[in-house]
Formats: structure tokens, sequence, C-alpha cells
């Protein structure tokens, strides 16, 4: 029996949860050392291990001692008003005094007495009761078991404002996203019309280009055909005059002769006459 009450003992003094142990009537029986560590301040009646833990300043001690000599005989911790300041605490701590298992909402505290240099920041605390039970299923104790969550919660603070910003960046790389689709957008649209209107202009050109084509073909037709008539009239011409130049190149003719020649050259005026025409 002896042994099991030093294992016991054991188990909640080096236990590295804060636990606060009460009586059946709620009355606080004692601490263990992670409490001290944790609050600063707690009823702790053993003063055995209180009084030989070192790490905890003399003065500090006996303000504790103080606060535990003025409570330890009206102190309820089901009647704490700070442990019913709301309907929710009022129902879990009647949930925890009929033996049920209860976590209560996590706080922030800070030590009234400073145990190391940084004891004053705020730290959050997360805490669990329950009851323990004698063989016959009557309650003998309740425990409330104490946690520093700080680090946790802060690492969830990190990680919220982290999903936060990039939430926010997601947004604002959519938005950029939106925005450039829609400058896409216009800029096909624009692209589009300039490329219609250079459609047309193309064609347009194309148009003119054939019509050129056409007309340079039809001028060198009509040249050609300018070309041969020039040549038809030249030779026609050259002829008739060289016709006309002999006869009037022959000297003291006969009278039939010169009547001849009349002839010819009336023939080949007339034939000139006709040629202009």
């Amino acid at each position: 029996m002896a042994e099991k009450q030093a294992m016991l003992e054991s188990f909640i003094e080096h236990n590295p949860y804060s636990l606060q142990i009460f009586d059946e009537e709620g009355r606080p029986l004692r601490s263990n050392k992670a409490h001290t560590k944790l609050f600063g301040a707690s009823p702790l009646p053993d003063r055995i291990a209180f009084d030989e833990d070192t790490s905890i300043p003399e003065e500090v001690k006996a303000a504790i001692q103080q606060e535990w000599s003025n409570n330890r005989d009206s102190y309820r911790v089901f009647n704490d008003t700070a442990a019913c300041k709301t309907d929710e605490l009022i129902e879990l701590n009647r949930l925890w005094k009929k033996g049920e298992i209860v976590r209560l909402p996590c706080f922030w505290y800070t030590q009234p007495y400073p145990i190391v240099s940084d004891a004053l920041k705020p730290v959050c605390i997360s805490t669990t009761g329950f009851s323990v039970k004698d063989s016959r299923g009557v309650i003998v104790n309740y425990v409330n078991m104490f946690e520093d969550i700080t680090a946790r919660v802060e690492a969830e603070e990190a990680l919220r404002n982290a999903h936060q910003e990039l939430t926010k960046a997601h947004d604002d790389l959519r938005s950029a996203y939106e925005g450039v689709e829609q400058k896409v957008v216009e800029r096909t649209a624009e692209l589009a019309s300039a490329n219609e209107k250079l459609t047309e202009a193309n064609n347009k050109l194309q148009a003119e280009i054939t019509e050129r084509t056409r007309l340079q073909a039809e001028l060198e037709r009509q040249n050609t055909e300018l070309e041969g008539f020039s040549h038809t009239v030249s030779h026609d011409l050259r002829n008739n005059l060289l016709v006309m130049q002999r006869l009037m190149e022959r000297g003291n003719m006969a009278q039939q002769d010169r009547q001849k020649t009349q002839e010819l050259l009336l023939n080949n005026t007339a034939h000139l006459q006709e040629f202009v025409e």
C-alpha cells in the first residue's frame, strides 16, 4: 500500500501537466510542481515538496502560502466565481461535479508572481476536469488538469494568418488574371477588327492590281495593234508616195502617156484619200 501511495505521489508530483486536486466537497487538497510553475500561486497544503523546490523564490513561496491560508477554509472550486461567469461554465461545472469528464474553454493567464524572467508573459491554458472514484463508484476527489497550449495557439494563429495571406494573394492573383484575361479579350477583339480591315484593304488592293494588270494587258494589246496599224499605214503611204514620185519624175511624155500618168496619179490620190478616211 505504501509503495502504491509513493507511486501515486511520484505520478502527481512529476506529471508534466499541471494538476490541482480537490476533495469530494471541492476544497483544494494539493497541487503539483507543474501547477505552481504554471500559475505562480496555488493552494499547496503539502509544504514538503513545495519548500524543497529551490527554483521558486522565497518571497513567491510566502505569497503563495499566504493565499492558501486565506482561502483554504472557504474556497470551493464549484463556487468559484471565475469558473461560473457564463451559463456554459455553470453547466460544465455541474457536469464535472456529477463525475463527468469536461473540457473547459481555454483562457489566457498571466502569473501574478514572476517565478522566472519571462513569467509575466501571458499563456493560453487548456483545462480538463475529471473525478476520482473509489471501488464503490463514489467520488472521493476532483482533479483539474491544466496544459499550457500557448505555443500551439500561437502556431495556429500564425497558420491562420498565413492562410489569410495566402487566400488574399490567391484572390489578388485571380483578380490580376481576370484583368489580364479581359485585356486579352479586348486586345483580341482589336486585333480581329484590325485584321478584318487589313483583309478588306488587301482585297481591295488585289482587285486594283488585277484591274491594273488587265488594263496593262489591254494597253499592250492596243499598242501592238497600233504598231501594226502604223506599220501598215507607213507601208501603204510610202508605196503610194513612191509611185506618185516616180510618175511625177517623168519628163516629156506623149499625150497618151501624159493622160495615163494623170489617171494613175488620180487613182493614187483617191486611194490615199480613201486610206486616210
